[in-house]
């Protein structure tokens, strides 16, 4: 068939879609489009995405975004330019491939009217040729307008991935950022834990360092404590040699001078408490420590070292855990060792023996009434016949001593000792015992009569012939302790603890109820049971009855163990 240019035929130069609609019809009047082949490359394009996601993960992706959409565009480049080229050499194209350069509606009709009037002529030959020619132009349209189509759903598909897969790269790249971010973060929270720690560490030191300084400042001290010794000492061996003593050799500090006096009351005042280092050595004064030096080269007996109640680590090193003032305890240590049992008069004119660290094994018949002795530590120091009546006790620290016919009792103004008596003045003067330590004691004999106090610590210690009557103890806690023949008539035990503790008395807990204040001791809270006491080795204080106490108290008694069942209340 003869070629023709696009203006030949009748109905002038209309191609493209316009000339195919009268043989094949128009996607848009039957509904299909583009959409059928973007939905099946997308599907490709997912599949292969998902695929080398699912294989290598995400961070593959992340890290080769960049390569991945510079080859989808380039790829939407390429598809682009084969558009162009195919439009802008189609006559050629179809020269080659179909033998025709245009498809003209005209063209189209003029085989379809030969074919039909070949036919209806029999002219076999002609309407062959001119079913050939219309076949032809048929599928050279079809041809031009399915690589069209497929060119653009191409085009169009890989936009739709490459703005789809933006957004997703987009979210990746933010995901590893919030990922850096995140890690960042954590480094940064842990530099800042360390330097944390490390200015906690320099706050410490700063501490030690003004508190050793303090100590410094003490120590400057000493030689004024010294020279005090030794002009007491001279003073005592004058009045020793007029023997002007009484019987038992004991002193008055009215018998020495006033200077004196003065000086001593002047140091206890001007020296300050402070935290110092404290050693990894034993204390040579408290027998346990001593015991725990000898069982570290035996460690291969734990159990006899536990049922001795004793440990097997070693202080640890560093600043007393509250300031105390050694300068203090010296001054009471230098009275009791000069035979000066008698602290009022110092005390009446404002000696301060707050904070005090008394480092004695014992302390025998000295009186500290009405002395101010909050907060001090008489570490394991035995004591025997000692009168604490009307001291201020707040926080003194008293623990794992043994403690004989120790007066923790008040009295009334009227019975007060020298100046501190004031004659027909019916005021009691109690004892204050607000946080009293005696963990771990053995108290025998003592008495804490009228005593007023919030929370007392007698945990773990030994309790026998005690007597508690009328005593305000409110929240103290006896847990784990031993109770012998203890008396708490009329005493406030709001919240007081006994869990743990043992008893030789079946009915104790009925006792204490109907003993104490009424409605202070909830009997309630509490179970009681017989226990053996070959059994009880937390409780290693029970093997040295027969040292410190009469064996008696408990010989051939029905031990019995409180529990406490039920919580406080507000």
């Amino acid at each position: 068939m003869p070629e023709t240019g696009s203006d030949s035929g009748t109905g002038g130069g209309l191609e493209g879609e316009d000339l195919i609609e009268p043989v094949l019809g128009d996607e848009r009047k039957t509904g299909k489009g583009p959409g059928l082949e973007v939905g099946f490359l997308l599907l490709i394009l997912g599949l292969a995405i998902g695929a080398v996601l699912a294989t290598f993960g995400l961070e593959l992706f992340a890290d080769n975004a960049s390569v991945i959409f510079s080859a989808m565009f380039g790829l939407v480049l390429f598809l682009v330019a084969l558009f162009v080229l195919l439009v802008l050499l189609r006559r050629s194209i179809w020269q080659k491939v179909f033998r025709r350069t245009e498809l003209e509606i005209e063209r189209i009709a003029a085989p379809l009217s030969d074919v039909a009037r070949h036919a209806a002529e029999k002219d076999v030959p002609r309407a062959t040729y001119a079913a050939r020619s219309l076949a032809e132009l048929v599928l050279a349209r079809y041809a031009w307008l399915a690589t069209r189509r497929w060119l653009i759903a191409s085009i169009t598909g890989m936009i739709a991935a490459i703005a789809a897969l933006a957004g997703s790269a987009l979210l990746f790249q933010q995901n590893e950022l919030l990922k850096e971010q995140g890690k960042n973060l954590v480094t940064q929270t842990q530099l800042l834990s360390e330097q944390n720690a490390r200015i906690d560490t320099q706050i410490e030191l700063l501490q030690t360092d003004a508190q050793l300084k303090d100590s410094d400042r003490s120590a400057n001290i000493l030689p004024d404590i010294v020279a005090a010794s030794a002009k007491l000492g001279e003073e005592i061996q004058a009045l020793h040699d007029e023997g002007n003593f009484s019987g038992n050799g004991r002193f008055r500090l009215e018998d020495i001078s006033l200077s004196l006096r003065n000086q001593l009351i002047t140091i206890t005042n001007t020296v300050r408490p402070y935290r110092y280092l404290k050693s990894d050595t034993p204390n040579v004064f408290n027998q346990n420590q001593m015991n725990e030096a000898a069982f570290r080269r035996r460690d291969d007996l734990p159990k006899t070292a536990q049922l001795l109640g004793l440990g097997q680590k070693k202080q640890s090193f560093g600043l007393i855990d509250r300031p105390l003032s050694p300068e203090r305890g010296a001054i009471i240590g230098a009275l009791h060792n000069f035979n000066i049992r008698e602290t009022e008069l110092l005390s009446f004119f404002g000696a301060d023996f707050s904070y005090a660290e008394v480092s004695m094994p014992q302390i025998i018949s000295m009186s500290f009434q009405h002395a101010n002795l909050q907060f001090s530590d008489f570490g394991s120091t035995d004591m025997v016949d000692v009168d604490f009546s009307a001291a201020a006790l707040d926080n003194m620290r008293l623990r794992g001593g043994k403690l004989t016919r120790v007066d923790f009792a008040g009295h009334r103004a009227s019975d007060a000792p020298g100046l501190f008596r004031k004659a027909d003045d019916p005021f009691f003067m109690a004892t204050r015992t607000s946080g009293l330590d005696l963990s771990g004691s053995v108290v025998f004999d003592c008495t804490f009569e009228g005593t007023q106090g919030i929370a007392p610590n007698f945990d773990g210690a030994v309790l026998a012939r005690t007597r508690f009557v009328n005593a305000s103890i409110p929240a103290s806690t006896f847990r784990n302790a031993i109770l012998v023949e203890t008396d708490f008539t009329g005493a406030a035990l709001q919240s007081a603890d006994f869990d743990g503790a043992i008893v030789f008395e079946a009915n104790f807990l009925e006792r204490l109820q109907q003993q104490s204040q009424t409605g202070t001791f909830k009997r309630e809270r509490y179970s009681i049971e017989a226990v053996d006491v070959s059994t009880l080795q937390d409780y290693p204080l029970l093997g040295e009855f027969g040292i410190y106490m009469p064996a008696g108290l408990i010989e051939g008694k029905q031990a019995f163990l409180i529990s406490r069942t039920a919580p406080f209340e507000e």
